[in-house]
């Protein structure tokens, strides 16, 4: 019976381990949350935002089980022009006084493979001025976690994705004279993340 118990014991505590989540945060200091558009046909268009709360949970140490939770806040949005800047946060774009975050959760990670790499497919629930679509993030991590001298591990990911603006209501847009917009529909996602938690 004793050696039962401690049968029970032993197993309980392997399968705790194999199940354990661990909760990691975005390090916002030395991450990039951006964005990429064509402007007029002629020139990329970069953009950021500075300010989010993210958290990913694992169980798997190839992040393969993770599941993401964030919240960007628009106001952080980012471009070089304030001017630019106050027209982006206005309802001819994001709408903040409506509509201040920009909310993500995934809904499934998968291993795929892309040419001869191996890749993460995340697909997950953005929702922007309060229109939810389904998107799929495609990437990876950098090497293994690492251990700082301020007393976190830290490991790196990053993933890009593409969306079309006016599938969440960004119709925003002179057209010009070849017939296409001044601002591309299609706005490519730049995710260059630093994920920590305490050792």
């Amino acid at each position: 019976m004793k050696a039962l118990l401690i049968g029970i014991l032993v197993l309980s505590s392997i399968l705790s381990k194999s199940y354990a989540q661990d909760s990691w945060e975005v390090d916002l200091t030395h991450s990039y949350i951006g964005f990429d558009l064509t402007y007029m046909e002629i020139i990329p268009f970069h953009g950021q935002f500075t300010k989010i709360q993210g958290l990913v949970s694992a169980s798997k140490s190839d992040f393969s089980d993770m599941v993401i939770r964030a919240k960007i806040d628009v106001n952080s949005i980012s471009t070089g022009s304030e001017k630019r800047e106050n027209h982006l946060r206005s309802s001819d774009f994001f709408d903040i006084s409506n509509h201040p975050s920009i909310i993500f959760h995934s809904t499934a990670v998968e291993s795929i493979r892309v040419g001869k790499e191996d890749k993460l497919k995340i697909t997950g629930d953005l929702s922007i001025r309060g229109i939810t679509k389904s998107i799929e993030l495609i990437g990876g991590f950098h090497g293994e976690p690492i251990n700082d001298p301020w007393g976190h591990v830290k490991t790196g990911c990053s993933f890009r994705g593409s969306i079309n603006r006016q599938d969440f209501g960004i119709q925003y847009g002179q057209v010009l004279e070849s017939g296409a917009l001044a601002i591309a529909n299609q706005i490519d996602l730049i995710l260059d993340i630093v994920l920590m938690k305490d050792r």
